[in-house]
Parts: C-alpha cells; structure tokens; sequence
C-alpha cells in the first residue's frame, strides 16, 4: 500500500473533494447534498490527472499539472481562468521540452508521495473538525434515520391528502396594503371549488425552516425536548408523517431551492436532479458556476427558481395520479424573492430579478406592480393544478393551498422602521376538506395543520396547540431562543378556551 500511495498521485483527488467536505462540515446540510459534488470533484481530480499525466509523459508530473489545473478553475472569472490555463499550458511545455533535451533530474518521482501526504494529512484535519462539531454524528443520523412502516391503508375512506406551500405568499389584507392587490378573484376560484379561506390565518414562525419544523411535529419548538437539534433534522424526523405511513399513506415530496428545508424522508422525493443551494454555493467559488449558468439557465437566478417551481407543478400531478394513498407536500419557492414570472408565465427582464431585498436596485414602484402579475399568472396556475388534482384523485381529495410566512415590508423604500414582525406572521391559508365544512375556522394557524386533519379524517385524538406566534430573538438564530408573543387575530376570550 506504501509503495502505491508513493507511486501514484491521489492528492488531486484529495484536494479536488476537500472543499466539498470542509464546507459540509461547516454547514447544516444533508449527507445526501455532497453525493454529486463528491462523484463530480473525484471524477474532475482523475481525468485532469490522466490528462496532464499524457501531456507531460509522466504520472508524477500529472498530479502537479492536475492541481494546477484545479486551481486554475477556481478563478472567479473567466478572464482569470484564461490567463491561468495558459500559465498551466506553457508550464506543461516546458516541463516536456526539458524532460526531452535535457539529462536533468527533476525528482519528479518526489512529488507523489509528498503530494500524497499533504493530501492525506489535510483530509485528516477535515474529518478531526467532523468529529469535533459534531458532522460525524449528524452525518450517521442522516444515514440510519428510521421512519415509521408503512402499513396496509386503514380504511378504503382514507382520503389522498396533498399540500401546496407557496414561500412567503400574503394573506389578503397584506396583499392589498402593501402591494395594493385585491386577491378577492383566486379566493372565490377556491371558495368555487369547495375550499375554506382562512381570512385571518397566522404562520406560527416567521421563516420557513421554523414553520416546517413545527408544522411537522405538531407542536411550538420551544416545547421540544431538543437540545439545539437544527430545524432540518426535525424536519426530517417528523412525527406527523410516522403516523401517516402507519394508517398506509406513502409520503411524496419534491425539491425544494434550500436543503435545509426539502423533505428527504419522504418516500417519494420528486425533482431531486435539480441542483441544490449547497452545489451552487459550491460551484459559485469557481469559474465553473458562470460556464454552467450559460449552458444550463436552470442553475441560476430566475431560471432556477422557475425550474423549482415548474417541477413542484409536476410533481403534484405526479401525487395525484398515483394509484396508491398519498400525502404530499408540495413546497413552491414563489412568490418568495425573486419575481419569476410576468402575467404570461415568461420570465421577468433581470433588474427584478434580486434574490435578497438589497439585490434590487429599482424602486418598489416598479416592484409591486411586476408582483401583482406574478400573483396573476401563480393564481390562475394554481387553480388549474387543483382541478387537474382533483380530477385525478377523486372529489373526496383534500387539498391545502397555504404558505409557510408572509412577505417583507422592506420592499418598500418608504418603509423607514423595523418591518412590522405581525404582517411576516400574516399567510396564506385555504382548505379543500370534503365533509368537514370549516375544518380550521377564520383563524387557522400552520402548526395545527396536521393536527386539524389528522383528526378529522384519521380518527387521531391529536392535540390543538395554542395560536401563539414566536418571534427569534436574534434574527433566525435557532430554535432555542424565542419570545413568544400573543396573537392579535384571536381573542383573548379564544385564546383561553384553547
């Protein structure tokens, strides 16, 4: 083994996936996001290694032209990268035109076992830092997590159940106060299609890993006995869905832009070839994330994020014609930032294209009217995928149309204070529930969402919990630290017969 580890040059593949790994290790992703990144990093380190061992005529030297290779395509433009290529080349050159006119030594055969070691002893740095915050074990979680046995369906009533989570989508009196839109035509398309609109629904948590996280365990986080477990894992070990598959329910799901919040226990994950959050941040180091926004659109800004949205269409009309009984959660990344879609379904002109609120440079004049036909097109969108779902299922579908938060006031340039924290609680939140008329009344809040249901059509005896919202005290600091504050759409006399 000694022998071959200093005859053969594997420290590119070890610095092609080092990257990979420290930035796994630094974040809260899941194993299964470092998969592709890891087969495309390995692959890239052997064929530049082959290749630059081909043009040198030597295996030694290709590990030397590999890394300089690897280093040259983490240049952050392409200008850089061409100039760094041509360095490599006439290197590569010279190194052959001195192998074959000169008797010199070069020692070349040193190179490996040294490359080698720095690569191993790095490597090794990685996987201590693995051990010490914890990677490793979360890394192992992720791997032998067990869900609850799908069992054979309970009863020939149970009804398909799919669930459309629109990101940051507003309820009605928000949409007319900031953006001036009367919703009032898509509401009365629900109502037309048996659905109960929610005039004054409240997300419990003000940004959508806190609202999976509790919509998924039926309960407010800070009354989990979890010590700093992140939001995605209680995402993923999510006690609703255990007792779904144990009344026959096959979960699907689909991709969501961000890891942290994608649904990868489901047992049916749709869409997952799109690229994640954590690849792009990877490849947005390199000079690879330009080439590959010009060849593929769908790994960058608008195109992306109307990919996601179109395959989560998809992926819902792939639920609903499923022969088996389905529960699914359908996440759409609109009409969340940025603006996607004209009224038309064609992509917005770029200057309204900012991912984040500073990203925008025009005036919310011209924001909120392109919002408005977003909405127009996302309406109408929806209202058709309900239809086709329904025709699919059966009548006595349900479905949800709801949102996991409201949107930002900070869009508005003449909005000079903090964004009122109540109007980000504000959402979206109509039900479609067959014979159970009123399901979750004018006040519904997401982390009875399955409580509500569950009882109702399953036969559970699930707990309702208090319609308190929770506001971090650092911004998106975690689930540990939260005020709790009452919430100003029920009254206090409801409040306590709850």
């Amino acid at each position: 083994m000694s022998r071959l580890l200093g005859s053969v040059p594997v420290y590119p593949v070890a610095l092609a996936v080092a990257p990979v790994l420290a930035t796994y290790v630094e974040s809260d992703a899941s194993v299964a996001t470092i998969t592709r990144p890891l087969l495309v990093a390995t692959t890239l380190a052997v064929v530049l290694t082959v290749a630059g061992a081909r043009v040198v005529q030597s295996r030694h030297l290709g590990g030397v032209a590999a890394v300089a290779s690897l280093i040259a395509l983490r240049a952050s433009a392409i200008a850089q990268l061409a100039w760094l290529v041509l360095l490599v080349v006439a290197v590569a050159m010279v190194v052959r035109w001195l192998r074959r006119y000169l008797t010199v030594d070069f020692a070349a055969h040193r190179i490996t076992p040294a490359g080698n070691l720095v690569g191993g002893v790095l490597l090794l740095i990685i996987a201590i830092s693995a051990m010490v915050n914890g990677t490793v074990a979360r890394a192992i979680d992720d791997l032998t997590r067990v869900t609850a046995v799908r069992a054979p369906p309970a009863s020939d009533e149970l009804p398909d159940i799919h669930i459309l989570l629109f990101d940051s989508y507003p309820r009605a009196d928000v949409l007319g106060r900031v953006f001036a839109h009367d919703n009032s035509e898509f509401f009365e398309g629900l109502e037309a299609r048996g659905f109960d609109v929610s005039d004054r629904s409240r997300s419990n948590y003000a940004n959508t890993a806190n609202t999976l996280a509790s919509v998924f365990n039926m309960a407010h986080l800070p009354d989990l006995d979890v010590d700093h477990q992140s939001t995605r894992r209680l995402i993923q070990e999510s006690p609703a869905l255990d007792i779904a598959r144990r009344l026959g329910y096959v979960i699907h799901a689909n991709q969501a832009p961000w890891d942290n919040v994608t649904l990868r226990s489901a047992d049916v994950l749709c869409g997952s070839a799109l690229p994640t959050d954590f690849e792009l941040h990877l490849l947005s180091r390199t000079v690879l994330h330009d080439l590959l926004a010009t060849i593929v659109p769908e790994t960058d800004g608008t195109e992306r994020f109307a990919a996601y949205t179109d395959t989560a269409f998809e992926c819902l009309a792939d639920s609903a014609t499923s022969p088996e009984l389905v529960l699914s959660i359908n996440h759409f990344p609109v009409p969340h930032l940025p603006l996607v879609f004209d009224r038309h379904g064609d992509l917005v002109s770029e200057e309204l294209a900012g991912e984040e609120v500073d990203d925008l440079s025009v005036p919310f004049s011209r924001i909120a009217p392109a919002y408005r036909e977003q909405l127009a097109y996302l309406n109408r969108r929806t209202l058709e995928a309900v239809d086709d779902a329904i025709a699919a299922a059966g009548d006595e579908t349900v479905v949800v149309v709801m949102s996991d938060h409201g949107p930002e006031s900070s869009l508005r340039e003449d909005y000079v204070d903090a964004p009122d924290v109540h109007e980000r609680f504000t959402n979206l939140f109509a039900a479609r529930t067959p014979g159970r008329t009123d399901l979750f009344g004018d006040a519904a809040t997401t982390v009875n969402l399955f409580p509500g249901l569950f009882n109702a059509y399953l036969d559970t005896d699930l707990p309702e919990q208090r319609p308190s919202l929770f506001s971090p005290v650092e911004p998106f600091s975690g689930i540990e630290r939260f005020d709790e504050l009452p919430n100003p759409d029920v009254s206090a006399q409801s409040r306590r017969s709850q």
